[in-house]
């Protein structure tokens, strides 16, 4: 029996058990920082490691004309230091994510009264602005929420923007990451605008346990639906919320979910304004391997009859469980923020009637991460008005056990975002899964935790990265921070040291590549895909079998059209293991390749003018296009052979984001602009 449940039975000296439970230590710790009024509800909390020392630091959105808030984690107390960015516009999510894959942490933050920007660590803790050459388009849009996850699982990270607004034009916008420090907008590609709502968060997941990362959209009041987009492994979306059970029209403000009930697969909870659209929060337990959910929300204990804000889900007590704290906008006692502790068998109750105490303030965001390394999840809120921010120091006092994971990926992301973890302890299955943006515009620790109870190690630990490859580990230690690198424990006999590919007279490819130590080893196949999702089979390779240095070489005659081109290895052992390469990424062209150079300015007010390079004179009909595939115009011109010169009037057409589509004797090509007034 936890501690928790015995204030149940022993109502009398409750207080006494609350105050050892949580203790408010912001202060002490040095955070005395508040987020001040504010008409739309609040900024968010990143509780993530942004300068790589191995400890959780804490970075605060702010309101506009303040710069945000950088708390330093210095041995569990906190420095506020100088602002890393000048940003003072009013900052909704707050990021920090590894997105060129360089080993440092990146930063992004959107804001609702002026423009995302995306920032670039230098190396060296100093950091530039690379919003517009990154493609990012600098549009004031009303965004709250975001989330990265590799959609198209190239080992790059994607970017989701969720943006706030009845009517206009803004809807949400995905932004592909293209490899090379860029973006491209694939919001009309992938099908994810979702229309324009009032949209809060977004979340990353994988509902169906296929290795590809679907979205949970969160859209405030009763006449939006929440949207679940199922990715099809195609660089497309499919919108699933009627067939799941998971289109609820509620005043939705938080995006988030886990393993709730331990088996197996993400479960979603979403908070509410009771009556609006229900009773309450919605629970939604899945169904796996059923494509549905089930709203269990009165069966699990969750209902939650306060105005509810952001959640997360953690397992407080380390019993192997996850429990859920959920901010509420109640400025009562009698309806304050709420622990809910799961019992293990997936059923909740909230034993602390009056919350942390304390904990009565009108809260809107938290987050979680062990600021102290103790082992034990901590809570960092952000509220509503002048109140301060709180740090709820877990001071639970039981003899559990924990294990925290810190991922690394080699051939998916470097930060593990969207990696499935799974242990086994005892024969028994626990799962977690890592997420960059989640909850009411939340980042919890970069470090996956899980509560062990009384084990003392773990019999199993399998890390499932995006793109295939997977990892084992046995017989793992408790109460320790565990290093798990992508390919560390490869059963391979071989070293693959380089692998690289060029273009030969834009009609072929070689690839290269060589490896040490060869022992045992069945050989190669060589794979291409020509949208980094799904490949296939071209070639294969014996293994040389050499105990030094093996070079190889393989060409690629059978290209079947212009494009960008995804080639890796699948590398195959005699006894049926294998592990994937690094992936090549070659642009081919073609010699009857029509193509445009630059569209300027973009942004752009009236007149839109376009360079393009034709090969051939020939007839190419235009087409421009909303988010959401409504076509607002479209044309036919001739182009002339070589460069070229075209002016568009967009004065009649309203501002907004949009796709220039090209269609012609070559493959469709598409181009993003935005019409800003």
């Amino acid at each position: 029996m936890t501690r928790l449940m015995t204030v149940l039975l022993f109502m009398g000296i409750s207080y006494c058990i609350q105050a050892q439970t949580f203790s408010q230590v912001a202060q002490d710790e040095g955070i005395n920082d508040n987020f001040g009024s504010s008409l739309f509800f609040g900024g968010g909390i990143s509780f993530c490691d942004f300068d790589n020392d191995g400890d959780d630091d804490i970075t605060f959105a702010t309101p506009t004309g303040s710069d945000i808030y950088f708390y330093q984690n210095n041995n569990g107390t906190f420095v506020k230091i100088a602002p890393f960015v000048t940003n003072t516009s009013y900052t909704k999510q707050v990021l920090w994510v590894d997105y060129d894959n360089d080993g440092d942490k990146d930063f992004f933050a959107t804001a609702i009264d002026g423009v995302n920007r995306l920032y670039r660590n230098n190396g060296n803790q100093t950091f530039t602005d690379v919003t517009v050459s990154a493609g990012i388009t600098p549009i004031s849009d009303p965004s709250v929420g975001a989330t990265f996850g590799d959609y198209d699982n190239d080992g790059y990270l994607d970017l989701y923007i969720l943006n706030n607004e009845y009517s206009g034009t803004f809807t949400n916008y995905m932004y592909r990451n293209n490899g090379d420090g860029t973006f491209t907008n694939t919001t009309f590609l992938t099908g994810t605008g979702d229309g324009v709502r009032l949209h809060f968060t977004g979340f990353f997941f994988d509902y169906n346990l296929d290795g590809f990362q679907d979205i949970y959209v969160i859209s405030d009041r009763v006449q939006f639906n929440n949207t679940l987009f199922k990715n099809n492994q195609d660089g497309t979306f499919s919108d699933v919320s009627a067939s799941t059970g998971t289109d609820i029209n509620i005043d939705a403000m938080n995006s988030g979910g886990a393993d709730y009930d331990n088996d197996g697969d993400i479960d979603l909870y979403v908070t509410n304004t009771p009556g609006m659209g229900g009773g309450g929060n919605v629970m939604l337990r899945n169904e796996y391997p059923v494509d549905s959910f089930f709203n269990a929300t009165a069966a699990t204990g969750t209902v939650f009859d306060r105005v509810g804000w952001g959640a997360n889900f953690f397992d407080y007590d380390n019993d192997l469980d996850l429990d859920l704290y959920v901010s509420a906008f109640h400025n009562e006692a009698a309806k304050p923020n709420a622990l809910y502790v799961n019992n293990g068998s997936g059923v909740f109750t909230e034993p602390l009637p009056n919350g942390f105490p304390g904990d009565t303030v009108l809260s809107l965001c938290n987050t979680v991460g062990d600021y102290n390394d103790d082992g034990m999840l901590d809570i960092a809120v952000s509220h509503y008005g002048n109140e301060n921010f709180h740090l709820w120091k877990n001071e639970s006092s039981n003899p559990n056990n924990y294990l925290k994971i810190r991922l690394e990926g080699t051939t998916s992301n470097k930060d593990g975002i969207g990696a499935m973890v799974e242990i086994y302890i005892n024969g028994n299955k626990y799962i977690r899964s890592k997420h960059c943006g989640e909850g009411y515009m939340g980042q919890t620790s970069d470090k996956i935790h899980f509560g062990l109870g009384n084990s003392n190690f773990v019999d199993t630990l399998i890390v499932k990265w995006l793109g295939g490859n997977i990892d084992k580990f046995y017989n793992v230690a408790a109460n320790q921070t565990f290093f798990a690198l992508e390919g560390n424990n490869a059963p391979l006999p071989l070293d693959l040291t380089h692998f690289s590919g060029d273009i030969i007279n834009d009609k072929k490819v070689g690839l290269q590549w060589t490896t040490l130590s060869e022992i045992d080893f069945k050989g190669f196949e060589i794979q291409r895909s020509p949208n980094g999702l799904t490949y296939q089979n071209i070639g294969f390779q014996l293994g040389k079998g050499e105990q030094s240095i093996n070079q190889y070489s393989f060409l690629d005659e059978n290209i079947p059209h212009a494009g960008r081109y995804y080639y890796r290895l699948k590398m195959m052992d005699n006894d049926g293991s294998f592990k994937y390469s690094n992936i090549v990424v070659l642009n081919i062209q073609s010699e009857e390749l029509f193509s445009i150079n630059v569209i300027y300015p973009n942004p752009v007010n009236e007149i839109m003018r376009l360079q393009y390079f034709s090969k051939t004179n020939q007839n190419v009909q235009f087409k421009i296009v909303t988010s959401d595939g409504r076509i607002v115009r479209q044309w036919k011109e001739e182009v002339f052979e070589n460069n070229g010169l075209i002016s568009l009037d967009v004065k009649d057409i309203i501002q907004g984001n949009y796709f220039l589509i090209m269609e012609g004797h070559f493959p469709s090509k598409f181009s993003a602009f935005f019409i800003v007034r």
